[in-house]
């Protein structure tokens, strides 16, 4: 299958998400500052971000651009989006508050 970018994958499986080392701790500490704010909600937004990791892995060339190598995916119910590039046989992300 072709994917935008030039990126070619010779199946049909989802590509690999990862995070960046930045990412891992902006998500820690919003999954502590809804739970402290309502409990359970942090582990609500844990859930619809996982849901658009899925998405991405599965779509990656579905999101709009958010500048020329990026792409930007909203995080459903919250004000979060994924950022991610497409690198090889994976896709890399940062998370941001918007």
């Amino acid at each position: 299958r072709r994917l935008r970018g030039g990126h070619v994958r010779k199946d049909r499986s989802p590509l690999t998400v990862r995070a960046l080392s930045c990412a891992e701790g902006e998500f820690a500490d919003a999954v502590d500052r809804y739970n402290a704010e309502w409990p359970g909600l942090g582990y609500e937004f844990a859930r619809e971000v996982q849901s658009a990791f899925e998405r991405i892995g599965a779509f990656p060339d579905a999101w709009p651009l958010f500048c020329a190598r990026s792409r930007r995916c909203i995080v459903s119910r919250f004000r979060y989006g994924i950022l991610d590039q497409i690198r090889a046989d994976r896709i890399v992300f940062a998370i941001m508050h918007l």
